[in-house]
């Protein structure tokens, strides 16, 4: 038996001049099961990234 759940992935990649990845960052996975689970973030100017993570 399976899961038929909607989710929604927000990624961020780096890749190099030859375009292999060099990274990712998942900064964001919302779905609900039972309960409703996402995260908030925010790109600063200082080039960090702030995850606040929320379930309702």
């Amino acid at each position: 038996m399976g899961n038929d759940s909607k989710i929604l992935n927000v990624e961020l990649n780096s890749y190099d001049s030859y375009n292999n990845l060099l990274d990712a960052v998942l900064l964001d996975r919302r779905f609900t099961f039972e309960i409703e689970y996402y995260r908030n973030f925010k790109i600063k100017a200082d080039k960090t990234i702030e995850i606040k993570k929320y379930s309702i």
